[in-house]
């Protein structure tokens, strides 16, 4: 078993109990020396930030099991309520990992956990009101349980892994038999070419044999004529002595003869005096082309020596405006965004904003036109030949979708309208600045939502655990919802509060702290690009219209995008 690779085990706890975690350690010695687990917890060498951040994320991707220390100093800690315990329930929820959890203290998270998954221990009786002895068969049922649950997971790998190799042999099988009735067709194959070369050798060998026999007649032949020749110059000529007498009737024949001649000399002449004297045939009229438009320009015709005067053809028109909605080809509806002037981010008196909220005001001069909805999976693939979404409907958001394969769609979009002559001229798609995207999505309001001050899960596809103010929790629902639902914001636009984040045009930056900001589009370069507006797994505080989140490169289950138009 030594030499087994030992199964990770997440061990997440609030550093106030230190203690528990020490003799939880102590409790699970014997596995780590019998090379069965590796326990990963926050050693707390690390200070709070990028890295610390990207090395929870990494130790819960690669564990298959994870023990919560629950007490009220865990249920009080904001980094494990927003960022450890949402991943670590997510990723149990499916069956990545076996979650357990112990209660330490008091605290109304254990209610929350209940049953959903393994407890250790009872709710009722925390280790904080337990006996020494009881506290240590707390922890050696938990031992057990992690031992058990690390063995059948090697056991199901092999089983596994046994099943894999006789599928690899039954595959290597099938192959050798393609293999070899491949072989047994190419010899056949082989023979009627062989077969086949034969019979055209031997088809040439008679055709050779034919054309021989005929050249030895036609030899044959010339021999006979040229013995016939010389026979008849060698027999002698009889010599004349008189001239026959002509009839009388052969002088008038050729004086008839003569007549004829000369009647049809006549006859060619006057033909061709009445052609001559003729008038020629008057040549085809030529019609001369126009072409529309304005400016006058000469052109030279395939005709020699022919000029028509035309127009030359003005350029086209750019449309400063294209009604209140466009639609295109792929069924995407987009809304008509008018230019104005708001102030982007979050007031100093809203709850849980950030420290790169700063409130300014920006000006944006252009109206644009922004998708109604989160671009949906029936609409990606149109263009796409695959679907990369972790949860499948036509009418789902697409996600899963990093940023630069965004941009693949975007492209291959405007290709595609552009050749069908259904991009209006002047025009292209593109994803919103960031600036773009809180505009449309405040959509004239100041609230952190568009619908107030206050969000739950009957208002928005998000962790309905966690709503947003003085209001009522609401369902979970774990999974993205269709990209028309809940009620739209003024400007007509779906769910941009919670179902996916959606990635926007910037690189990630602090604001201008210019008075005011025209058109802004962010920093040149950064160290990731900006998405907005939550998705189906954030708290209520990740869906404000002023949050802002980004990444280096990403591909989530809640992260997807919606598509704008804008004048070049």
């Amino acid at each position: 078993m030594s030499n087994r690779v030992p199964e990770r085990v997440f061990i997440s706890y609030s550093r106030q109990d230190i203690d528990w975690l020490k003799r939880l350690k102590l409790q699970l010695a014997p596995l780590e020396d019998e090379n069965i687990v590796d326990l990963w917890y926050d050693s707390g060498e690390l200070e709070p930030g990028d890295v610390f951040r990207e090395s929870i994320n990494t130790a819960i991707e690669s564990s298959s099991a994870a023990v919560l220390l629950v007490s009220a100093d865990f249920q009080a800690s904001e980094f494990i309520k927003n960022n450890e315990l949402p991943k670590l329930r997510y990723h149990a929820d499916r069956k990545e990992l076996r979650l357990f959890w112990i209660p330490v203290g008091h605290c109304i998270l254990t209610d929350q956990l209940g049953d959903a998954y393994h407890t250790v221990g009872n709710p009722s009786k925390p280790l904080e009101a337990c006996t020494k002895g009881e506290v240590n068969e707390v922890l050696a049922d938990l031992t057990r349980s992690l031992k058990n649950h690390v063995l059948a997971q090697r056991k199901t790998l092999e089983r596994l892994e046994k099943e894999r190799e006789e599928a690899l042999k039954e595959q290597k099988a099938k192959e050798e038999k393609q293999r070899r009735e491949k072989e047994a067709i190419a010899a056949r194959e082989e023979r009627r070419r062989n077969l086949a070369i034969a019979k055209k050798e031997k088809a040439d060998k008679k055709r050779e044999e034919a054309l021989l026999r005929v050249e030895q007649r036609r030899a044959n032949l010339e021999k006979k004529e040229a013995a016939r020749v010389s026979q008849k110059n060698n027999t002698p000529k009889k010599v004349a002595t008189s001239r026959p007498a002509r009839s009388p009737f052969s002088k008038i024949l050729k004086l008839i003869g003569l007549c004829v001649l000369i009647g049809g000399v006549m006859t060619g002449a006057n033909v061709m005096r009445v052609r001559s004297s003729s008038s020629p045939p008057p040549e085809p009229v030529r019609k001369t082309p126009t072409l529309p438009d304005s400016k006058d320009r000469e052109i030279e015709l395939a005709v020699p020596n022919v000029k028509i005067r035309t127009k030359e053809s003005a350029a086209p028109e750019v449309k400063e405006d294209l009604g209140p909605s466009f639609a295109n080809s792929l069924g995407i509806r987009l809304v008509r965004i008018p230019q104005g002037s708001f102030l982007m981010g979050s007031a100093k008196t809203e709850s849980f904003r950030g420290t790169d909220e700063d409130q300014h005001k920006v000006r944006l001069d252009k109206s644009f036109y922004l998708a109604e909805t989160e671009l949906s999976q029936g609409q990606w693939l149109t263009l796409m030949e695959e679907n990369p979404s972790v949860f499948r409907g036509d009418n789902l958001p697409v996600e899963s979708v990093s940023w630069e394969r965004t941009y693949v769609f975007i492209d291959l979009l405007n290709q595609k309208e552009t050749a069908s002559g259904l991009l209006p001229e002047g025009w292209r798609y593109d994803l919103p600045t960031e600036a773009q995207w809180e505009y449309a999505c405040r959509a004239g309001t100041t609230t952190p939502f568009y619908f107030g001050e206050t969000l739950n899960s009957e208002q928005a596809n998000f962790d309905g655990d966690f709503p947003f103010g003085e209001t009522e929790t609401g369902p979970d629902r774990k999974t993205t919802l269709p990209v028309q639902q809940f009620t739209p914001n003024q400007w007509g636009l779906y769910q941009v509060h919670g179902n996916v984040w959606e990635w926007c045009r910037d690189w990630y930056g602090e604001y201008s702290l210019d008075e005011i900001t025209a058109n802004p589009v962010g920093p040149k370069t950064g160290r990731g690009r900006v998405y907005r507006g939550g998705g189906w797994n954030n708290n209520g505080r990740n869906c404000r219209s002023a949050a802002r989140n980004f990444t280096p490169s990403r591909e989530d289950s809640s992260i997807g995008f919606r598509i704008g138009l804008f004048r070049k």
